[in-house]
């Protein structure tokens, strides 16, 4: 699905406190275990590959039950996206902003976008 041009990005940074040496090793590892969608050509550890992917890859069940597993985490991913848009939204917007947030000023920022939502929903 190609995204719209307007529509705004979410941009996750690390801070990897590890010798230069180890970056592209830290990095890679990261974006193994963060990543669903991550593509195959991405996974270099051998062992990874070996043991986990090649043993997916190659057993019919196996892969199909995985699709299936990935499939669902989708959808409820995409719909607690929906659900919880504003709170995204706010996140952006504030992180626009100041380009940083930590700690407390998340949950703040957070806990005012859920109140401002509970605000204008209508009375039940």
């Amino acid at each position: 699905m190609e995204r719209a041009a307007e529509e705004p990005r979410i941009i996750a940074r690390y801070r990897l406190r590890c010798d230069a040496d180890a970056v592209e090793d830290r990095a890679q590892k990261i974006a193994v275990e963060q990543s669903v969608e991550m593509p195959l050509a991405g996974v270099r550890d051998r062992e990874i590959m070996e043991n986990i992917v090649g043993k997916v890859l190659g057993n019919e069940d196996a892969r199909t039950a995985v699709e299936k597993l990935l499939e669902q985490a989708k959808a409820d991913v995409h719909k607690l996206l929906d659900d919880n848009r504003h709170l995204v939204i706010a996140l952006r917007d504030e992180l626009l902003l100041r380009e940083e947030l930590v700690g407390d000023e998340i949950v703040e920022v957070l806990r005012e976008a859920e109140a401002r939502n509970e605000l204008a929903q209508p009375p039940v």
